[in-house]
């Protein structure tokens, strides 16, 4: 089994979270760095800057998607839809920097989480035997706030009001096969790539037959433990 990290997105830096991120990449093969061209990164590590694209269309004005999610529609003047494809397009990037087709785990590592205690292990070989997606995150302001919520692991049901997760794929940490990470660059040269969960769903879930498995928690964004260097808060 070969496994990969790829960092992708802006680096901020916040106290631990190399030692707290060696929980996953310490089983993983490689890990790569990766963040955009003219924008801070990780000291003392060999790190890749891609161009930032140009989003020149509002995602969450096409017809198509806030017909799929009409729940969505609330978000139409949201300024946050402007970069919030871009977490999915610096992905796609990495994937195509490593050829991922030649792993049978990626891990997309965001520097602004923080991890949970739970066997990564299990969740990598899960990805690897069943070529399934697996996503870890939260659905709502409350879950995101919450400084333990990185220590649960929370299956999405009406009860809790994961349920509105059907269709979609949190985005605060993705397992995947490698080669299942295709088209997000195509959909956003299209003008059709949605932003955030949305847009995951697009890439890693429609094509493919396997079900996405989303878990709320299992980690946390990490600027809610402590203040960070370089961070521009925004988001649905």
């Amino acid at each position: 089994m070969k496994v990969a990290a790829l960092y992708s997105g802006l680096f901020r830096w916040y106290e631990g979270w190399e030692e707290n991120h060696r929980k996953i990449t310490a089983f993983c093969d490689e890990v790569h760095y990766t963040t955009w061209k003219g924008k801070p990164a990780p000291r003392d590590k060999i790190c890749v800057r891609f161009p930032e694209p140009a989003i020149k269309y509002a995602p969450m004005h096409i017809p198509e998607i806030t017909k799929r999610w009409p729940r969505m529609k609330k978000h139409l003047f949201n300024p946050a839809q402007m970069w919030l494809t871009k977490q999915i397009i610096a992905h796609q990037c990495a994937c195509n920097l490593i050829n991922a087709d030649d792993y049978d785990v990626v891990i997309r590592m965001r520097y602004d989480v923080w991890l949970g205690n739970h066997d990564w292990k299990s969740f990598i070989d899960k990805v690897a035997e069943e070529k399934v997606v697996i996503s870890f995150g939260g659905w709502n302001n409350k879950m995101d706030k919450d400084k333990t919520i990185c220590e649960e692991l929370i299956v999405p049901n009406e009860e809790n009001g994961g349920s509105k997760m059907e269709g979609q794929i949190l985005d605060f940490l993705n397992m995947h096969p490698g080669y299942k990470m295709k088209n997000a660059i195509k959909l956003h040269n299209e003008r059709k790539l949605a932003p955030a969960n949305l847009g995951w769903q697009q890439v890693l879930g429609d094509p493919y037959p396997e079900t996405p498995i989303n878990y709320g928690g299992g980690v946390m964004l990490t600027r809610y433990r402590q203040k960070a260097l370089h961070h521009i808060p925004g988001g649905f």
